[in-house]
């Protein structure tokens, strides 16, 4: 339900087997003091956080799609762990800040932001590792018509392929 806060105990969850969104105006969060839960996403399944919402002090890991999908300019995810496996690991339209992407799947990029809209990602104290093959740290653009205006601050970014940003 719009507006409601979901508390995480540490511990393990999953694998789950469905998309799991963070309602608009809601937040979604561990307890700060304790271990950050860890969601173990299945095949096909992420955290989605939608209109205003919030997600923080979370571990997230998954094979494909991006376990952390912050699919709203309005949204932010603050102090989360993203892993991959077999894809990006975040996909960022809004806001993403004290946070780890990291990936492990050859050809891919630890954090995409890929939109034929205009869109401006914010990055804070991140940190953006791809250790596949080929794999870039950074990869952000806009397609046709669209505008993109990035902000980024203290960010970390590395690729073990050829480049560590594309842009």
């Amino acid at each position: 339900i719009d507006g409601d806060e979901i508390i995480l105990s540490a511990g393990d969850y999953g694998p789950v087997s469905s998309i799991l969104s963070v309602p608009s105006n809601g937040s979604a969060h561990g307890v700060q003091g304790q271990p950050a839960p860890r969601i173990h996403f299945a095949s096909g399944n992420y955290l989605l956080l939608t209109p205003a919402s919030r997600a923080s002090y979370l571990q997230v890991d998954g094979v494909t799609p991006a376990p952390l999908q912050v699919d709203q300019p309005d949204a932010v995810a603050d102090q989360v762990l993203s892993q991959a496996s077999g894809n990006a690991a975040c996909i960022l339209f809004g806001r993403l800040t004290n946070s780890v992407c990291w990936t492990s799947a050859p050809g891919f990029a630890a954090l995409e932001a890929v939109a034929n809209l205009s869109f401006t990602p914010t990055m804070r104290n991140v940190t953006l590792e791809a250790t596949g093959a080929d794999g870039t740290g950074l990869s952000i653009r806009a397609g046709g018509t669209a505008t993109l205006a990035a902000s980024a601050t203290n960010v970390i970014v590395h690729g073990a392929g050829t480049r560590d940003l594309f842009i």
